[in-house]
């Protein structure tokens, strides 16, 4: 979680969305420290916007999906770097709509469950509908 809050708000965001915070919070303070970008920690807070940047592109670089949220015109970078970017619809920038690969029309962070949940099912049925298809013609296509 990278957020520009202060650290006891983002421990607090983070016990309720059920991260980890066992590892801490870093700062954008201790990170501008550091060589390199711990990319082990689980929560990042007071980051400023070229910090973001660099978190999403170290994680990617380490192997790991990225999604970044975000509203403000610092966000930017970020939503474009990151595997998916989500811009907040109605409160959000323009530049970071544009930036985003997906827009939230209600800003509500329980849309993205339920987008995903949506999603995986549509994928199941497609994934099922191809296996119908391929399991009925191939052996037709066979038979001629």
């Amino acid at each position: 979680m990278i957020t520009g809050d202060f650290p006891a708000t983002a421990l607090a965001s983070a016990r309720a969305a059920g991260i980890s915070t066992t590892g801490g919070v870093v700062t954008g303070a201790d990170l501008a420290k550091a060589a390199d970008v711990p990319v082990e920690a689980r929560i990042f807070a007071r980051i400023m916007p070229g910090q973001k940047l660099a978190l999403v592109q170290a994680f990617r670089q380490a192997g790991h999906v990225t999604a970044m949220t975000g509203d403000g015109i610092n966000d930017a970078p970020a939503l474009a770097a990151a595997d998916i970017g989500i811009a907040m619809g109605r409160r959000g920038t323009d530049v970071a709509r544009e930036a985003a690969d997906l827009i939230l029309l209600d800003d509500r962070f329980a849309s993205i469950v339920r987008g995903i949940a949506l999603g995986r099912r549509i994928f199941a049925n497609l994934r099922r509908a191809m296996t119908y298809i391929t399991a009925v013609h191939i052996p037709v296509a066979g038979w001629r």
